[in-house]
């Protein structure tokens, strides 16, 4: 599931509220959503350390969200850590830090810095929805429904909640209110193919292949490269005994990505792999 990394406007503005002595324009490229100048912005301001420890923590704080983006993630805990020890109020590099070491499975460590988030800033939502995931990639189902179900409060109408919420719930088997977030997702976002495919994967859990199908469909026409889209339905039309509509989607996958496995799999098995596909050669 994916996690919120919030940009840190919210810090910036206070910066030059407070009288910055630093160029803002350095910071606001430290801030910037280019990377590599992001990076380097950031380093001038640690290495100049010209500025008040709020500037010099705000630095390492985005050039630790920016190594995060670049899967930097050891360094991205080093400057995390760092600013959070120049500025122990901080709650978005507790909160960044602790994706980082969900990025690295540790989602103890990661729910131990988002909770330290949430206590910083407990109406902020996408803290809240960080450890949900968190929760939920631990196992911890109940914790993680609980978390869902505050950022949902504390905002009602960001489909991505609904989304992973609804994951969760079908995995408790509680598949009417699975059903029901699910849907709410679609309505709030309508053009998002992941709330389709994942309304559709529901449908195929629960045997309604023909409303799988749908939801997939409308998952690859939001999303023509949406590779999982095609296999899904390849295999409910597989299920539904339509072979060769089942090929086609299998045949899609693999133009896609010519390695896929799962793909070729199917293939084989249906007695129809593309002769002469590169694909052919995976095991």
């Amino acid at each position: 599931m994916i996690g919120f990394s919030l940009p840190a406007i919210a810090s910036l503005v206070l910066l030059a509220a407070a009288g910055s002595s630093t160029d803002e324009s350095l910071l606001r490229e430290c801030d910037g959503a280019n990377i590599g100048k992001a990076i380097r912005a950031c380093t001038l301001l640690i290495e100049g350390q010209s500025g008040r420890n709020d500037e010099v923590a705000f630095a390492y704080f985005c050039r630790g969200r920016a190594r995060n983006l670049e899967q930097r993630t050891d360094e991205a805990i080093a400057d995390l850590t760092k600013a959070i020890t120049i500025n122990s109020g901080l709650a978005e590099a507790y909160s960044e830090r602790g994706r980082a070491f969900a990025l690295l499975h540790r989602f103890d460590r990661a729910i131990v810095d988002s909770s330290e988030a949430i206590r910083l800033d407990p109406k902020n939502f996408a803290y809240r929805y960080n450890r949900a995931n968190d929760h939920f990639q631990n196992g911890q189902l109940d914790e993680a429904i609980a978390d869902y179900n505050e950022a949902i409060r504390l905002n009602p109408s960001a489909a991505l909640l609904h989304m992973n919420r609804g994951i969760v719930l079908a995995e408790q088997g509680l598949f009417d209110d699975a059903l029901s977030d699910l849907n709410e997702a679609v309505h709030l976002d309508p053009t998002n193919s992941d709330g389709y495919f994942n309304g559709g994967s529901f449908y195929q859990q629960t045997d309604h292949l023909d409303l799988a199908i749908g939801d997939f469909g409308e998952a690859i026409r939001l999303n023509p490269e949406a590779i999982e889209a095609y296999k899904h339905r390849g295999e409910a039309l597989w299920k539904l005994e339509k072979r060769d509509g089942a090929i086609d989607d299998f045949r899609q996958a693999l133009r896609l990505d010519s390695t896929d496995k799962e793909a070729l799999r199917a293939l084989r098995t249906l007695d129809a792999v593309p002769s002469g596909d590169k694909a052919t050669t995976a095991r």
